[in-house]
This record gives C-alpha cells, structure tokens and sequence, in this order.
C-alpha cells in the first residue's frame, strides 16, 4: 500500500513539476530548479520508507513524516489549482471548437448623432486619477 501511495506521489511531482517549468517564473526553469525539486523529493520518499521500516527513534521518524506530509499536501493543493484550471481550459477548449464565434468588428469609437465617443475599458476607467479619492479612503488617508 505504502508503494502505491509512492507512486502517486510521484505522479503528482512529475504533474506539478513540469506545471512549474511551463509558467512564467523564471527560476523555475533554471536546471538546479530540477536538481533541487527532484533531489528534495527522492531524499524525502527514501526517508519516509526508511523511516517508516526502520527502529529510528520517534523524534526522527516524527520529523521525516510531517515532512513529508506537509510537503505533501502542499504539492497536492497546487495540483488541486493547476488540475481545476487544466478543466476549465479544456471547457473553453472544447466549446470553442463545438460552437465557434462569429467574428464581431472591435467598437472602438461609437458614433452618437454626429459627435464620436470614445469606449473606455474596466482597467483604464479603474486606473484613472478620478479614483484617487478611494484610494486615500482606503489607505485612510495614510498616503497616497
């Protein structure tokens, strides 16, 4: 059972491991990255099963097993982020290839009468200096 438990484990390292080389920070495509994640994880599952087979004393075997158990559930709950988003993406994916848009032309500007008015997006309106006065609420007044 423990072997079984190794592998999936180790299934997950491979799946977060190389969900960690695809993104963009940059250390983690540097090659002591992989050293380093795949050295931390072969130490650490021969620890766990030669702490778990072995008379080590409690203290240590404590320390190599809540070690491994954080390190663990860490791995597992960016997976858990990385396997929901791979669902969502194939969703996308897929719906996108089923019922494709029709190609619709961009509004930039929008002709009201015979005057042309300009469409402002979320991120330019949310980033004007007309919101200053919210940010001073919300830094209560502190600095701007």
């Amino acid at each position: 059972m423990l072997l079984f438990y190794a592998i999936l484990i180790v299934a997950l390292d491979f799946y977060v491991f190389f969900a960690l080389r695809g993104s963009s920070i940059p250390f983690a495509k540097k090659i002591w990255f992989g050293w380093l994640w795949w050295g931390y994880s072969i130490m650490l599952l021969i620890g766990l099963f030669t702490a778990l087979r072995s008379d080590f004393p409690f203290a240590y075997r404590s320390g190599i097993v809540i070690t491994f158990i954080i390190t663990t559930m860490c791995k597992f709950s960016y997976g858990l982020v990385l396997v929901t988003d791979d669902i969502r993406r194939g969703g996308v994916w897929i719906s996108r290839f089923l019922f494709p848009k029709k190609e619709k032309e961009t509004p930039s500007p929008q002709l009201i009468g015979d005057k042309q008015r300009h469409v402002i997006t979320r991120s330019d309106f949310c980033s004007s200096r007309d919101w200053s006065w919210l940010r001073c609420r919300s830094l209560g007044y502190r600095g701007v």
